[in-house]
């Protein structure tokens, strides 16, 4: 039988930030239940928030999704009263997007669930964690 060190040993960065990744995606879910944005869509709003306004395009490179996904979030953010979308005075074939008022308070709302997740790991994950978090990824202490 394998040695409880050896079945959690180092597989490969790229695992490793699979593995944090699910474990976050779990702990924002959990935290941001009542939050009225869910956290992909957080991260949205958070991106159009500080970068825009901005293309699709843009907001599509900039969160690393697919252009047709990040489409989808715009219209659903549009139809919700949270996005407006113009013509781009620069290229006449894109729109600009940025947020509304209502989308501004619904981003402001859902960022006091994720500041909870985001201070609670800081306090509790201290730079030397991470090193724990790679070696012993079954490890990390949730709440």
């Amino acid at each position: 039988m394998p040695h409880q060190a050896d079945r959690h040993r180092r597989i490969s960065l790229l695992f490793d930030l699979f593995a944090v990744s699910n474990r976050v995606r779990v702990l924002l879910r959990q935290a941001m239940a009542n939050a009225g944005l869910r956290p992909d869509e957080y991260a949205i709003y958070s991106a159009v928030f500080k970068a825009g306004p901005l293309t699709v395009s843009e907001l599509a490179a900039v969160v690393g999704m697919p252009l047709t996904t990040v489409s989808d979030y715009v219209q659903t953010m549009s139809s919700r009263g949270h996005a407006r979308r113009w013509g781009n005075p620069i290229d006449s074939r894109s729109v600009l997007v940025a947020l509304t008022d209502e989308g501004l308070a619904a981003h402001r709302a859902a960022r006091v669930s994720f500041a909870k997740v985001s201070n609670r790991l800081r306090q509790r994950q201290p730079a030397a964690t991470a090193a724990r978090v790679r070696t012993r990824p079954g490890k990390v202490a949730h709440d």
